[in-house]
């Protein structure tokens, strides 16, 4: 029993550690991605090495992916959107025009109206092999350019 404690205090911290904070994106502007798919991958590891986003959550809607990580960032259900927008305070969500639509168009204007910048893009599949690099500069100029209703 003595010995159990330093156990369990560095259990607590490694998945403290391994997990993140996320909230209110300390290193980035948080943003929530709606796809979990090649385009996606590809945008958000860009973000990781630049540095001035920060995916705080992805959204999908298949249960068995449900609250795993990817990238860094924890899965969840669409539905869970609005509670997630709050709780670390996100600037923006990006989603993939010819991905799976996740968000019906009166939830994204929802977001809009909370004061998420919500940015389209095209996905990997639609573009023929677009880099991270190439949709962050694309994610970016519409970011800057998009302003919420």
């Amino acid at each position: 029993m003595l010995f159990n404690w330093p156990l369990k205090w560095l259990t607590k911290l490694f998945t403290a550690r391994q997990k993140g904070d996320h909230t209110a994106s300390a290193t980035g502007i948080a943003v929530i991605c709606a796809d979990v798919d090649y385009s996606a991958h590809a945008l958000v590891s860009h973000w990781q090495s630049e540095g001035e986003f920060e995916v705080v959550a992805f959204l999908d809607d298949e249960p068995w992916s449900h609250r795993t990580w990817m990238l860094g960032a924890q899965l969840y259900y669409p539905s869970e959107v609005t509670a997630l927008v709050k709780k670390h305070d996100v600037k923006a969500l990006v989603y993939f025009e010819q991905g799976k639509q996740l968000l019906t168009v009166s939830e994204l204007d929802g977001l809009a109206k909370e004061g998420v910048r919500v940015v389209p893009l095209p996905s990997q599949s639609a573009n023929g092999g677009v880099s991270g690099e190439d949709l962050a500069a694309q994610f970016l100029a519409a970011y800057q350019g998009a302003s919420p209703h």
